[in-house]
């Protein structure tokens, strides 16, 4: 059985690896978007594993939070 660790993280994925700024790209939106309290401690996700998947009836803590993270002015790309 595998489990989900760091190299299961968006910004380690061999695909995105070209990408050199995508990590700092991510940042730059989460900190625009996301509360201070929300950016502060999971910007990247439970345990910053930057997941980027979600499920018809759940979204995991782990996954990046502009996938379900909603406010007045941001809309999440899926329902938790």
């Amino acid at each position: 059985m595998k489990k989900i660790g760091k190299d299961s993280s968006l910004f380690s994925n061999e695909r995105f690896s070209k990408i050199v700024d995508l990590e700092d790209l991510y940042m730059e939106v989460a900190k625009k978007h996301l509360n201070r309290r929300l950016f502060s401690k999971m910007a990247k996700g439970y345990n910053d594993l930057a997941l980027t998947f979600s499920y018809y009836h759940a979204t995991p803590n782990a996954s990046l939070p502009l996938y379900w993270y909603e406010s007045d002015s941001f809309y999440p790309l899926v329902k938790r």
